[in-house]
């Protein structure tokens, strides 16, 4: 096994210059450089455990996600996008389940401390009601003393940082989209309004439509589950109730293919052509033909700007807030009319 005491031997410096250069700590370009070279030609591994005691840090970040049934495709990115941003900085992950209970985020956070962890990224998911201000919870993280991002979630900053979309902002600019281009009668397809991220798209919605001088109606609005069946089933819910549309703006681009699926069913009606707006960017949107136009939320760099914060960069350069970005596929772009992403129920 090679120890430290080869590696200053070899290069000859002192095992406290080796120290330093293993910790990246301050010691001059030539040290380092030798240092290095003697390390790599052993293959030498440090131990962590001593280096943890040196530096006082386990390079371990600990992520908190909500349990495995309310799993959906924002989660599954949020843990890879994690993984590899952390690895670029030379941590790992350990990752932890909750359930919707303030008792269950309190014991998630217990169980990282346990591994001493360095900081603590949580992804909030609209599945999840806990109040981040009652006494147990604010006890929690006041008393933590280790940075803690929350993510997916407006909060006022406290001990922890939050870290958001503007979903308000987000499906006004879905909304805006669809009345540049002409679209007098928005119908929307929402994910189940007990959602507070589906509370504030739908408010970002009929906000944008009432600006416009233009009437958000009932029958124009139909709730489903966020994904493809529940986009199906809430488009078919809306057909029930009216046809009079020609915009039809889904929360999100799962949902979106889902009405997609149930329009493309329909052989027995004559309508006029439905232009139809998702949320997301889904990679599947790009897919199908013609292409969707869609709201890009950006989860990368939301997610790096929380493990920034959790790694110690200066809070001040960095956004708590991020809008979303209008994305439409080059294939509609190229074409002369914006309106030929349409879908046809002609039969």
């Amino acid at each position: 096994m090679v120890k430290m005491d080869d590696i200053a031997q070899l290069a000859g410096v002192s095992k406290a210059s080796v120290s330093r250069v293993i910790n990246n700590k301050a010691v001059s370009p030539a040290i380092r450089e030798r240092v290095e070279k003697i390390i790599n030609e052993l293959h030498y591994q440090p131990n962590l455990i001593a280096q943890s005691l040196t530096t006082k840090t386990t390079n371990v970040i600990g992520l908190i996600i909500p349990n495995r049934s309310n799993y959906y495709i924002n989660t599954y990115d949020f843990i890879t996008t994690c993984i590899d941003l952390l690895a670029e900085s030379g941590k790992v992950a350990i990752v932890v389940e909750m359930d919707d209970s303030a008792s269950s985020f309190i014991d998630s956070i217990n169980k990282l401390m346990v591994h001493q962890c360095d900081g603590i990224i949580y992804y909030h998911s609209s599945f999840i009601n806990v109040d981040f201000n009652s006494k147990n919870i604010r006890t929690v993280l006041d008393n933590l003393r280790k940075p803690i991002a929350i993510l997916n979630k407006k909060g006022e900053q406290q001990a922890e940082k939050y870290f958001w979309f503007d979903n308000e902002k987000i499906a006004s600019l879905a909304a805006e989209y669809l009345l540049s281009n002409g679209h007098e009668k928005i119908a929307y397809l929402s994910a189940p309004l007990s959602e507070e991220t589906a509370r504030t798209r739908v408010s970002g919605v009929k906000n944008t439509i009432e600006k416009h001088n233009k009437a958000f109606l009932p029958t124009h609005f139909s709730e489903g589950t966020r994904d493809i069946d529940g986009g199906y089933s809430a488009c078919r819910d809306l057909f029930r109730k009216t046809r009079d549309f020609t915009g039809l703006l889904c929360f999100n681009d799962a949902m979106a293919l889902g009405a997609v699926k149930y329009l493309s069913e329909i052989n027995e009606i004559a309508h006029s052509d439905i232009s139809i707006v998702g949320i997301g960017a889904d990679p599947l949107i790009n897919k199908i033909y013609p292409s969707l136009v869609t709201v890009y939320t950006p989860l990368r760099e939301l997610i790096a700007n929380a493990v920034s914060y959790v790694l110690g960069e200066n809070m001040e350069i960095l956004e708590t807030e991020l809008p979303g970005t209008l994305y439409i596929d080059e294939r509609i772009k190229n074409r002369s009319n914006t309106n030929l992403f349409t879908w046809s129920m002609h039969t």
